[in-house]
């Protein structure tokens, strides 16, 4: 959903699983919440993994920009969702204020 579409309850659910992935550790959540779990760390460490060469940033270079940030999504709300399933990763609809910027 829209991100400014959330309901407040939607919105605490996915604050309250995003600070349990920066708060519980990657084995520690592989053991209370399964092998989707990721801790915040690991996103992290991806991200600057993909784009600190120093030739090649292989994050935000070319073709690499979308099938890379979605992936990341992908696993990001993947681990959202081993916190809390009824959480998914809200979207932002840029077009609707776009004009505005």
């Amino acid at each position: 959903r829209e991100i400014r579409s959330l309901t407040d309850e939607d919105r605490e659910r996915l604050i309250v699983a995003m600070h349990t992935m920066t708060r519980v550790s990657q084995d520690e959540g592989w053991e209370r919440y399964g092998e989707a779990y990721r801790d915040w760390n690991h996103f992290v460490k991806q991200h600057l993994d993909l784009t600190s060469g120093r030739d090649c940033d292989h994050l935000h270079d070319g073709l690499g920009f979308l099938t890379g940030h979605v992936a990341l999504a992908n696993e990001f709300e993947r681990a959202l969702q081993a916190v809390d399933s009824s959480v998914a990763c809200p979207y932002w609809d840029f077009t609707s204020t776009g004009m505005v910027l």
